[in-house]
């Protein structure tokens, strides 16, 4: 599969094979794409787990690849779990902009149309947030910055709209705040042993939700 996003969505590949499986599907930025594989690993025995290989960026970002995303998966009505996340790019000062990517209002509302939206397309999932991460304890920052104060800002935000459309909440931001900096490879990135601690704990969450009888 190409490995580019369109207003006509990826291709979908033409020997994709249905295992009988539970399927999972991971979405997000590049804190998703550090633990996927470690989630893919652990759940083999029971999910096929599915993830772009891109990086999906910020919340407006997912809605325009909907159509590549749906396209990831053999059958959308067998995906018993979505679970994704955006947020370090939608908390971004681009080139220190004063200005977040996102406002806090525009965050709250593309959140719920990326739920909605997820719903719709994956009738029989469930819909789950992951809350973005902290920022490095060390005030290291990117030509990008971005603060931990004001992510936790936004995770509530989230956390309360994504509540009141009758999906799920995953704290990775409460997971990794204790966390000190020898956890981290830059200003918001983990070492490779970071990423498989947060894998491990996505696929202990998602187990359980596997384990659920269908609803």
């Amino acid at each position: 599969m190409k490995s580019y996003y369109d207003e006509e969505g990826a291709p979908k590949l033409e020997d994709m094979q249905d295992t009988g499986k539970s399927s999972v599907l991971l979405v997000g930025d590049s804190i998703r794409q550090g633990y996927c594989a470690t989630v893919k690993e652990l759940l083999a025995k029971t999910a096929d787990v599915y993830y772009p290989e891109d990086n999906c960026r910020f919340a407006q970002y997912i809605i325009s690849s909907i159509s590549s995303i749906v396209n990831l998966v053999p059958d959308p009505d067998r995906v018993k779990a979505v679970y994704w996340n955006c947020g370090h790019w939608d908390t971004a000062h681009f080139r220190e902009d004063p200005e977040p990517l996102n406002s806090p209002e525009q965050y709250g509302h593309a959140v719920g149309r990326v739920q909605k939206a997820f719903k719709r397309e994956f009738k029989n999932a469930e819909i789950i947030f992951a809350t973005t991460t902290p920022m490095n304890p060390s005030g290291e920052q990117s030509i990008n910055p971005r603060y931990t104060s004001e992510i936790k800002k936004y995770n509530d935000i989230a956390e309360r709209i994504v509540l009141e459309l009758g999906g799920k909440v995953d704290d990775l931001f409460e997971l990794m705040i204790n966390k000190d900096s020898s956890w981290y490879a830059d200003y918001c990135h983990y070492t490779a042993e970071g990423f498989r601690y947060i894998g491990q704990h996505v696929a202990e969450f998602l187990s359980k939700e596997l384990s659920k009888p269908n609803q």
